[in-house]
């Protein structure tokens, strides 16, 4: 359960990761250069005193961490920084290839604020042969000096950073495992004439690969799907029974990382989706299943997991009618 962001907390549902920074909050065993550094100084974002605070005194100093990749492998680099007297023109980040002796990512500019942490994220590709790299937090460019805190660095393969891993001095890596939500025995719950799948969610990334929500009979037989598809910001809710395909609706979200509130109504000849309260797509020819009794954040077949945020998520055992779905 999330609850970053305010509000209502949500379920966070993250692929599995691995944390490659060795040192992810101990930035005294980092590499470095005349800078100094105040260990455990300031509250971090988990809401205890373990964040580091470093006094830059000159212009040509840095700290970065190395870290064992894959080559041609993309990559996402993030920590939590916050300002103190240091402008925010001198934070800059970079990534250096150790096998090539050159910059995949040349210093960046990277905002902060002076009173909340801010979570800095860059992705990159590896590449060809490149197995050793630098991430540097910081590489002074400017003239100006002063104070900034870090904490919580993470180094993964991936496209978009996940929350946090923390990785107290294991070289190999941190994993966390995959999130896995199911449910079964629920088939009393679950009306299998008609119904609807109602979800308030928001994806991840829109990393262009399928991300399934189900109700099943526990298999691919029988089941009704909402998923991300494998095309920029398509939401599709769909409707299989054994012998295929029956009942298919589609749209076009704005931004599928944002939430929206998703209903795909099903029954006999019968199928609409709306979303955050309108009607948007409907298909009035199909066939519905029989014997749903389970959830999964995922297909039956254990593949297209569903990676985001739910903060809602409703199976009524009637196809309401009207606009009930905002």
């Amino acid at each position: 359960i999330d609850y970053t962001g305010g509000g209502c907390p949500h379920i966070l549902a993250e692929p599995m990761r691995t944390n490659l920074i060795p040192y992810s909050e101990d930035l005294t065993e980092w590499n470095k250069g005349h800078l100094t550094i105040a260990s455990n100084d300031i509250i971090s974002p988990d809401g205890t005193q373990n964040a580091d605070t470093l006094d830059v005194p000159d212009t040509n100093d840095f700290i970065y961490e190395g870290a064992t990749t894959i080559a041609s492998t993309e990559y996402v680099f993030s920590f939590y920084v916050k300002r103190g007297t240091i402008a925010e023109s001198a934070l800059k980040l970079a990534v250096y290839d150790d096998t090539a002796n050159a910059f995949i990512v040349s210093d960046i500019s990277y905002s902060a604020s002076d009173s909340e942490w801010t979570r800095v994220t860059q992705s990159f590709t590896t590449p060809v042969g490149c197995i050793l790299i630098r991430a540097y937090a910081f590489r002074n460019s400017s003239s100006t000096l002063g104070t900034f805190s870090v904490w919580g660095a993470q180094l993964e393969e991936g496209s978009y950073a996940t929350s946090y891993i923390p990785n107290f001095g294991t070289a190999a890596g941190v994993t966390r495992n995959q999130d896995i939500f199911t449910r079964d025995g629920i088939g009393s719950l679950i009306n299998s004439t008609e119904g609807v799948l109602f979800v308030e969610m928001a994806a991840l990334s829109d990393d262009l690969t399928y991300r399934s929500l189900t109700i099943s009979d526990g298999t691919n037989n029988n089941r009704i799907i909402i998923r991300y598809s494998n095309a920029s910001n398509i939401l599709q809710a769909l409707c299989y029974i054994p012998t295929g395909l029956t009942g298919f609706c589609e749209y076009t979200l704005t931004d599928e990382t944002s939430f929206s509130k998703i209903a795909f109504k099903y029954k006999l000849n019968d199928f609409a989706l709306w979303i955050d309260g309108t009607e948007v797509a409907t298909d009035l020819s199909g066939a519905v299943p029989t014997g749903l009794n389970t959830l999964d954040f995922a297909i039956p077949s254990d593949t297209q997991h569903l990676f985001g945020k739910v903060k809602q998520l409703q199976v009524y055992d009637t196809a309401l009618g009207g606009s009930p779905y905002n």
